[in-house]
């Protein structure tokens, strides 16, 4: 059997960030990566609670910087004023 040939939509980055509340999303973005990145490669997926801003010092530094990088941004779920304006 020949190799697969590598196609444009193989070897382009996507980089995807996922904010949301907390962190049961969390599962099923992992779940989702792994299943992705069959026929996506280059995909990477980062999630960010938001619950963890406060709690954790450098997990809003991590958003911030990975929002930075990111080709797309979803956000879930952020109701909290304080986790909207941080991000």
């Amino acid at each position: 059997m020949a190799a697969k040939r590598a196609t444009l939509v193989d070897m382009t980055p996507v980089r995807v960030v996922i904010l949301s509340l907390d962190s049961h999303l969390g599962t099923a973005i992992r779940a989702a990566e792994t299943e992705l990145r069959r026929t996506h490669p280059n995909l990477s997926l980062a999630f960010h609670p938001a619950s963890e801003f406060d709690r954790q010092p450098k997990a809003l530094a991590r958003a911030i910087e990975d929002i930075g990088k990111a080709d797309f941004v979803l956000a879930s779920m952020l109701f909290l004023e304080d986790h909207i304006k941080a991000v």
